[in-house]
């Protein structure tokens, strides 16, 4: 989980202002560093949230080159991570519409 890009690791609907023709990404609440494709990972699971088939929530991602050349073993450990702490904090059973989500990126990495 190396890397060196700013991220806002909290992309979702209430943190983006859209309008004449540009967007923002507010709140950053979250901040870390690391690598550039995990902003884009958080971003694919809330498109799937949004209902947003997971196929095409993969299409969206694969238009950025740091998704695209993720190294599998780093998102797998991510992904991993992720369902852990969902698990930890919303118990197994509530964690798995969420974890399953994430689990598609480590299918498609």
């Amino acid at each position: 989980m190396r890397g060196g890009v700013l991220l806002h690791t909290d992309t979702n609907l209430h943190n983006l202002l859209v309008g004449g023709g540009r967007a923002w990404l507010v709140d950053w609440a979250m901040p870390a560093a690391g690598p550039a494709w995990v902003d884009v990972a958080y971003t694919t699971v809330r498109l799937m949230e949004a209902d947003c088939p997971p196929v095409e929530a993969l299409a969206w991602a694969e238009q950025f080159p740091s998704w695209t050349g993720a190294d599998p073993r780093a998102v797998e450990a991510f992904v991993a991570g992720m369902c852990q702490l969902w698990e930890r904090q919303a118990g197994a059973r509530n964690a798995q519409p969420g974890n399953a989500r994430f689990t598609v990126l480590a299918v498609a990495a």
